[in-house]
């Protein structure tokens, strides 16, 4: 996992983050990592990491990559998995985002944009992606009634589900349920911050070259937690 903003990496559980409440399911095989040459790869899903966790050394010492496991200056009986795991790189994860999102809305160019209404959202030109601020209700992610495509359904009041769309104009962004996804501290410690910018309900990142990098944080944020029964 890797420390782009080259920050101290966090320890333990800082922010009292409960473990993954999906426990690995006897029925279900997890499928081996994708091997390659170099490396060793694994699906970016806290459920996957949780579930090494629990293995014992001699397991998950074989999932080391190969090129390791045959380099004599490898010990690989001295490595350990924490037992955090999905935890430390969640908390990285998450971090990464709201470094990103402060500095963003520190920018003269109006990367983002606050939005008092729901309905205010598509009065924004070039959006790029809808956050959903609120931080004072349930941030339950699992609602049968809905599905990731673009719909009607009204989330205004308890957030958008896992990879819900919403419809601007003539197409379909990303609606990111920030509060679940950034968690508590997070959230707050951002809206204190920048207030201006994200002390609504609502906030648009604009569709510019300086937000790729947070869409796509944001996209692996939301795929590493949407298997969980919470963002986070």
């Amino acid at each position: 996992m890797s420390n782009a903003g080259g920050d101290e990496i966090p320890k333990g559980n800082p922010e009292g983050t409960p473990p993954s409440p999906l426990e690995p399911d006897a029925s279900t095989t997890l499928q081996s990592p994708i091997r390659t040459l170099s490396s060793t790869h694994f699906l970016a899903s806290r459920q996957v990491l949780a579930h090494i966790s629990g293995l014992t050394p001699l397991r998950y010492n074989r999932l080391m990559p190969y090129r390791w496991r045959q380099d004599p200056s490898v010990r690989i009986p001295e490595i350990v998995w924490r037992e955090d795991m999905d935890i430390f790189v969640l908390e990285i994860l998450r971090r990464n985002v709201a470094t990103t999102l402060s500095y963003l809305a520190s920018r003269p160019a109006a990367y983002i944009a606050p939005c008092k209404s729901y309905d205010s959202i598509n009065k924004h030109g070039q959006v790029a992606a809808v956050l959903w601020l609120r931080k004072d209700t349930d941030t339950s992610i699992h609602d049968e009634s809905s599905t990731g495509d673009a719909t009607a359904l009204d989330f205004r009041e308890t957030g958008p589900p896992p990879y819900a769309m919403h419809y601007c104009k003539t197409r379909c962004i990303p609606y990111y349920n920030l509060a679940a996804l950034l968690g508590p501290n997070q959230l707050r410690a951002l809206q204190e911050s920048r207030p201006d910018q994200y002390g609504d309900q609502f906030a648009v990142i604009k569709l510019k070259r300086t937000t790729v990098k947070v869409q796509l944080d944001l996209w692996k944020l939301l795929g590493y937690v949407a298997q969980d029964g919470k963002h986070g």
